[in-house]
């Protein structure tokens, strides 16, 4: 997977240590706790720790959406194989202030243009909880379609999937 994307409004760039600030906010909203959990990220330090976690784990790739003109950082992407999937997993979280703008489309959508030049891919997952509307209406206009739901310790998903040769 490439370390950097640059498309029409957007950069999408590997997350490192200097995005310890812009993670310690994205965690900590309360949307992300609700539909994504509490990583107990309560500083700028765990934050840091955080990162690391994801950069060091061969299994994760996440990178930061940024605004291509202002630089701001707004989202992130990640790429993750789950040990409770058959195939990885793509995920995504946006700043309150930069969703419904079509940003979490174009920047997920790039990384699985990306992905499905990669061979060793056949199917992209994606889990979600049903009361999370607008991230089950962003899936299926990627492409992704519902599966079945699965139980990931004790949280009711639905598992979303996409065959790659069926991307467009």
């Amino acid at each position: 997977m490439r370390s950097s994307y640059t498309i029409s409004r957007l950069s999408l760039d590997k997350i490192g240590a200097h995005d310890a600030n812009f993670i310690f906010e994205l965690v900590n909203l309360p949307d992300w706790k609700r539909f994504n959990g509490d990583r107990n990220v309560t500083s700028r330090a765990a934050a840091e720790v955080y990162i690391e976690g994801m950069v060091t784990n061969p299994d994760t790739e996440c990178w930061v959406v940024r605004l291509k003109q202002e630089k701001p950082p707004v989202g992130i992407i990640t790429f993750i194989k789950r040990e409770y999937l058959q195939h990885p997993y793509i995920g995504f979280t946006f700043l309150p202030e930069y969703r419904s703008q079509g940003y979490a489309y174009e920047a997920t959508g790039t990384v699985l243009e990306e992905v499905k030049l990669n061979t060793a891919f056949t199917h992209v997952h994606a889990t979600v909880l049903k009361e999370n509307q607008k991230s089950i209406y962003l899936l299926e206009k990627l492409g992704l379609r519902y599966e079945k739901n699965v139980r990931v310790k004790n949280d009711e998903l639905l598992l979303y999937t996409i065959a790659l040769s069926v991307y467009n």
